[in-house]
């Protein structure tokens, strides 16, 4: 993973959880903790339903995650008008809560490993800087 997590101080950033964070807890134990302490924002985006709140609030005070929100997944029913008309795939309408709330945190990056994500975020929020996670490393997408 990366060494110059402090580049990343005074960020509004967001994390994904399953393949982000619990492929490598501890960088993102030290990366929350340091742009928190920094004057940065941190923001916990899951595709995990909002009914494993408890679940997952414990299991990220596990692996010692510093962070100012979480955001977990409302049911499709109630969010697929969230995303644009031309976004008409259902997985990708579903996934569209990840591009929405980063929006709404203007955040300025964004870590995912999910591919349809990563697309979805250099189409349609490019000023977002994503970066994935994953397959044994990282690779910035800008």
């Amino acid at each position: 993973m990366r060494d110059d997590i402090t580049t990343l101080c005074g960020e509004r950033i967001g994390l994904d959880i399953d393949g982000t964070i619990s492929a490598y807890p501890e960088y993102y134990s030290a990366l929350s903790r340091t742009v928190i302490s920094n004057g940065g924002r941190v923001v916990v985006i899951s595709s995990r339903r909002e009914d494993s709140r408890g679940v997952t609030k414990a299991q990220l005070d596990e692996w010692s995650i510093t962070y100012d929100s979480l955001y977990l997944f409302l049911p499709y029913d109630e969010v697929e008008h969230l995303a644009p008309a031309g976004v008409t795939d259902w997985y990708e309408r579903y996934l569209w809560q990840k591009i929405d709330y980063a929006s709404s945190e203007n955040l300025t990056s964004f870590h995912d490993d999910e591919p349809k994500v990563i697309s979805l975020f250099q189409m349609y929020r490019p000023e977002i800087r994503i970066i994935e996670a994953g397959n044994g490393g990282w690779r910035d997408e800008q």
